[in-house]
Order: C-alpha cells, then sequence, then structure tokens
C-alpha cells in the first residue's frame, strides 16, 4: 500500500515534469526514516518494472477514476492530471477515455456523501445524478472505441480527450432526455415526503450549514405566514366556517409550527454563534412564527362568537366582515412577499387595525344606547371586537419580525 502511495507521487512528478522540459526531481525524506527510504526505492523499482501505468486492462483505468475523482472531489482535477499523463506519455489515448470514465462517476461521491440524513427531495436528487451518470457512463465505456474514433478527428490527443468527454456527456443527454419523466416518477415513488409533514422548505440535511439553515427557516415562516393569512381570512367569508371546519386547518397550521421549532432546536450553531448574530436570526424568526400562531388561535377560539353575531343578522356583523376583507386585502398572497413588507407598510396596516377596532367598539356602544343589541350579545361583540384586534396585532407583529430579518440580510449582501 505505501509502494503504490509512492508510486502515485512518482506519477505525477512525470505529469508535471514533462510539460516544462525538466530532467530531474528530487523527494526529500529524512535520513531517520530508513522504512520510507526503502519504500520510495521500491516504487522507483516498480516504475522501471511496470512501465508506469502501462499494460492495465480499461477496467483498471476506470476504476482507478472512480477512486481518483472520490477522493479529490472533483472530476476536473482528475481531467487535469490525464491531461498531463497522456501529454507525458505515461498513458494513452484510450487508458485515459477510461480514467474520465471512472472520474465522471467517481464525482458522484459528493451528491451521495450530501444526501445523508437529508430530506426527500435530497434522496431524489442524489440518486437521480447517480443513475444519470452510471447509465451515460456504461454507455461510454462499451462504446469508447468509436466515440474516441470520433474524437480523434481532431488529431491532437488532448483536445481528443476533451472532445471524447463532451461527446459521451451529449450521449447521455440524448438518451436521457426522453425518460426524465419516468426517472422523477420513479423517485417520487422511492423517496416519499411523510403524508404528515407540513413543512416545504425544512430538509434536515440543511440543518448543518448555518447559512442554509437560516435561508430555509425564514422560506418556512413566510410560508407560515403566508398559511394563517389565508386561514383567518376565510373566517370572514361570507358563509362563516364551523369552529371544527376552522379546527382542522389550524391543527396543520398548528403541526407546521412545530416542525419549524423542531428544525430550528437541531440547528447545529458554533457556540460562538448562539450567543451572537446567528443566534440572535434564529430567536427573532422564532418569535415571528410564535406571534403568527397566536393570532390564527385568537381566530379560532372566538368563531363561534362570530358564527353567533352572523345569526343574530345585525349590521354589526356586516361591518365587522367588510373591515377585516379590506384588511386581509392589502396583505401579500405569497410567502415570497410576505418578508418584502417595508416597515411603513407595517405601521399602516397596525394604525388601520386599531382605527377598525375603535370604530367598532363605538358602534357596540352605540347599538347598546339605542337597544340595538340585547344584552345578551353585549360581551359577546365585545369580546370578538378585541379578538379580532389581538389577532391582527399579533398577525402584523409576527410579519414585523419576518420583515426584520428579511431586511437585515438583504442589506448583509449589499
Amino acid at each position: 500500500m505505501r509502494a503504490l502511495a509512492f508510486l502515485t507521487i512518482l506519477v505525477a512528478m512525470v505529469c508535471a515534469n514533462t510539460p516544462v522540459g525538466a530532467d530531474t526531481g528530487y523527494i526529500y525524506c529524512r535520513a531517520e526514516y530508513p522504512q520510507a527510504i526503502d519504500t520510495h526505492s521500491r516504487a522507483i523499482q516498480a516504475m522501471d518494472d511496470e512501465g508506469l501505468l502501462e499494460g492495465f486492462a480499461l477496467w483498471q483505468y476506470a476504476l482507478f477514476g472512480i477512486v481518483a475523482s472520490a477522493l479529490m472531489q472533483s472530476s476536473s482535477a482528475v481531467m487535469v492530471l490525464t491531461l498531463s499523463a497522456i501529454y507525458s506519455g505515461v498513458i494513452d489515448l484510450p487508458a485515459g477515455a477510461a480514467l474520465m470514465i471512472g472520474a465522471d462517476l467517481g464525482t458522484t461521491s459528493t451528491v451521495m456523501f450530501g444526501a445523508i440524513g437529508g430530506g426527500a427531495t435530497k434522496k431524489r436528487v442524489a440518486l437521480g445524478h447517480v443513475i444519470f451518470n452510471l447509465v451515460t457512463d456504461l454507455f461510454a465505456f462499451v462504446f469508447i472505441y468509436p466515440l474516441l474514433a470520433i474524437a480523434a478527428l481532431l488529431e491532437d490527443p488532448l483536445m481528443a480527450l476533451v472532445a471524447f468527454h463532451s461527446l459521451f456527456n451529449l450521449a447521455g443527454v440524448i438518451i436521457w432526455t426522453p425518460l426524465v419523466s419516468q426517472l422523477a416518477r420513479a423517485l417520487e415513488q422511492r423517496f416519499r415526503v411523510p403524508t404528515d409533514q407540513v413543512n416545504r422548505f425544512l430538509d434536515p440535511g440543511a440543518a448543518e450549514l448555518p447559512e442554509s439553515a437560516l435561508r430555509a427557516l425564514a422560506d418556512e415562516v413566510g410560508h407560515l405566514a403566508q398559511r394563517i393569512i389565508e386561514q383567518n381570512s376565510g373566517m370572514f367569508a361570507p358563509a362563516v366556517p364551523t369552529k371544527d371546519e376552522f379546527r382542522a386547518s389550524y391543527m396543520k397550521t398548528k403541526r407546521l409550527e412545530a416542525e419549524i421549532l423542531q428544525f430550528a432546536l437541531t440547528l447545529r450553531l458554533d457556540e460562538k454563534d448562539k450567543d451572537q448574530e446567528t443566534g440572535g436570526q434564529v430567536d427573532r424568526l422564532l418569535q415571528s412564527g410564535r406571534n403568527l400562531l397566536l393570532s390564527s388561535k385568537l381566530c379560532k377560539d372566538n368563531i363561534n362568537d362570530l358564527r353567533d353575531l352572523a345569526d343574530y343578522e345585525s349590521a354589526l356583523f356586516e361591518q365587522v366582515i367588510t373591515s377585516q376583507r379590506e384588511f386581509y386585502a392589502q396583505l401579500p398572497s405569497s410567502w415570497q412577499a410576505v418578508g418584502e413588507l417595508e416597515p411603513g407598510q407595517i405601521e399602516g396596516l397596525i394604525e388601520q387595525n386599531r382605527c377598525s377596532h375603535d370604530h367598532l367598539h363605538d358602534e357596540i356602544y352605540e347599538a347598546i344606547r339605542n337597544d340595538d343589541l340585547p344584552r345578551k350579545m353585549v360581551s359577546t361583540v365585545l369580546n370578538l371586537n378585541r379578538a379580532i384586534f389581538n389577532s391582527n396585532l399579533s398577525l402584523l407583529t409576527g410579519i414585523a419580525l419576518l420583515a426584520q430579518h428579511t431586511q437585515k440580510n438583504r442589506m448583509m449582501l449589499v
């Protein structure tokens, strides 16, 4: 094994020396390591006996390419070494082509390692990448000589190898283009998203990278805000939903907030980050989520009061519905836009919410003075008005915290 390692070093030296015209190379080895000197000597003898990398089968060159690319995590690096080896006469063109085929397959190790512990989407992408490259590389290996015959029209061996690499990748695109849909369906069947999962963006694998994790967390809080805006605004439709109908939607929203919290707690942040900027951003996003869910809970707890007011057929009901539909019509309908609200817009909505509350409060007391509101409905309507005010305020507070995070990150990128 040590001899093979030294042999690899010597091959690299030959590849590097020949293009610059050097005929002598030096390796420094300390005298107190006699075993290393002996191993090095045997490696040099192996070069003389075996003719560097000559005489191996094509599949062996391909295997070497797989291992080298996986270790270096770069097929481009293997390409450079292969071009140098061909230029130096260490290997011939077919051997270089086999190395490139192996390197193309070996580079998939990066995405495979990245998919470990990841979500369904990440695993689909990883396996799709492996399957695509495996089929393409098998095709290239089977038809290596016909493809080389086409590439060799360029005459220059180095250009021919580059052309060969482009040719078999083009062949892979042609092979897979009509099969992409079938492959996608097969991968979706193999890696299913859990049926009880509500989130869209929280990939467990992203939790290991603070920047990716924060981006995913912010996107998911935006998704939570969008969901609550749609859910709360549905409460003020002409046909008020029942408490059970609203509760079913609320429970999914509550599960989403729990998934956000669980993801945030698994973030692998450095100790220095927990008490500084990164930890502060996580806390801000979690506070945003808590305020958003509180808004939904207040609606859920008071939906029966709204239905009672609707059954009474009071003009107050129409006023509540109209004012709230106007309020929610000004909120973004997409999760991306929720975090883009400017501070002035949010302050304006907060003021509108306060004015709507105060105006309805005055209308309730006017109705009481005119005996237009039964006594049994007084506390119901007053509680409902206060609950709607607090729900909207919690919603806007959550959106404001999310917008602060978005705008702070935007400033850091400028």
